[in-house]
């Protein structure tokens, strides 16, 4: 649990790095995460599933820690985290953005899908974010949100809007739009990962 942890954090922050689009890179750098006496706090609160302890680290002043709290919720998934996590979804640290956004598609509450579509949306947000807000809007989905995916322009995240689509088929929510944007997706134009994605869609409808 604490290496799975520990590597989605690596992996957020390495591309936070390469969009470039966090404030707080050298503060975050700076934190030994696998020495660091509050990150392993944090995973204990995580580990035995202490929502009320963790909840008051997602307005922490150090993003690192904001996004240790949030990504936890990806694994505790309590409905009492939702609106802070809402919250973090405007969060000037990318990396605490997506954190947050991977947290609420684990909860997997539609209560969370106007926030993540709003921020999918927003001009400001990078490919990178909006990868992990589409595919929790995907995690998320009813006929809302699977019209929104199957609408949303997919040269802004192609990958994004086929990791929605396959989640949200997951739960049994499809469309024939859906399936024309998906078929759309196993272009050679796009990224070997999102042609995956969407012939695995394909394949299951």
């Amino acid at each position: 649990m604490l290496q799975n942890s520990l590597y989605f954090l690596a992996l957020c922050y390495l591309s936070l790095c390469m969009t470039s689009c966090s404030s707080s890179t050298e503060e975050t750098q700076s934190i030994n995460i696998y020495q660091d006496a509050l990150t392993q706090q944090l995973y204990q609160y995580q580990d035995q599933r202490q929502t009320d302890s963790l909840i008051p680290y997602l307005s922490h002043k150090d993003a690192y820690y904001r996004a240790f709290a949030a990504q936890a919720f990806g694994s505790v998934q309590d409905s009492m985290a939702i609106k802070p996590l809402k919250i973090l979804l405007d969060d000037t640290d990318s990396l605490v953005v997506r954190a947050a956004a991977y947290a609420l598609g684990q909860i997997g509450h539609t209560q969370a899908l106007h926030p993540l579509m709003a921020k999918a949306t927003d001009a400001k947000t990078d490919m990178e974010t909006r990868f992990y807000l589409l595919e929790a809007i995907g995690k998320c989905a009813n006929d809302t949100a699977l019209t929104f995916l199957s609408n949303y322009p997919i040269k802004d995240c192609p990958k994004g809007v086929a990791s929605g689509l396959f989640r949200a088929s997951n739960k049994k929510v499809v469309s024939g739009k859906g399936l024309t944007v998906a078929t759309a997706l196993t272009s050679s134009e796009f990224s070997e990962d999102t042609r995956i994605l969407a012939s695995t869609y394909l394949a299951r409808i």
